[in-house]
């Protein structure tokens, strides 16, 4: 037998091709099962977007994906509502703390006398703030007095000079 020396040193070519013959048979004898594999994942997403009320196909299927903004808005959404339904959960015991408050409020109260009535000095101010109010009426009649002060200081015609009022 004659042994080719060339032959020989394309060993390495042909035993790689004999491995991707091999590869090739496989991935030919499993050609079925990726196919069943495609269906399942194409079935998954026509399942999405019927969820999402669309009719694109699976091909178009990232069309349908909302933006990276509203994604960000809508997680943030989601942490919001889990703050509020913690703080939601804590409001039982915080009641219940208030309201041990307010009885130990109570019982420190129980002990005073009760209030006087104040409907009298409630009348008297209704009265005063019947008339307007006190620091407009007060500011007024300052201005009155103090434009009295001069017609009486100063000199009528045809009458002698007043006396001059005291300074307060």
């Amino acid at each position: 037998m004659i042994v080719n020396s060339e032959l020989l040193a394309c060993a390495d070519q042909i035993a790689r091709l004999v491995d991707d013959a091999g590869s090739a048979r496989k991935a030919r004898d499993d050609l079925p099962g990726r196919h069943a594999e495609r269906d399942v994942h194409l079935a998954r997403i026509q399942d999405h977007l019927r969820q999402l009320d669309s009719d694109l196909p699976p091909e178009r299927a990232v069309e349908a994906l909302p933006g990276r903004a509203l994604l960000a808005r809508t997680r943030q959404r989601i942490n919001e509502h889990k703050e509020h339904i913690a703080a939601a959960r804590a409001f039982p015991a915080q009641i219940a703390a208030r309201t041990n408050d307010l009885a130990d409020l109570d019982r420190e109260l129980n002990p005073l006398p009760p209030a006087p009535d104040t409907r009298t000095l409630e009348a008297l101010l209704q009265e005063i703030r019947a008339g307007g109010d006190p620091a407009v009426r007060l500011s007024e009649a300052e201005r009155r007095r103090g434009t009295a002060r001069r017609l009486w200081r100063r000199p009528s015609r045809g009458f002698p000079p007043g006396p001059v009022a005291p300074r307060r």
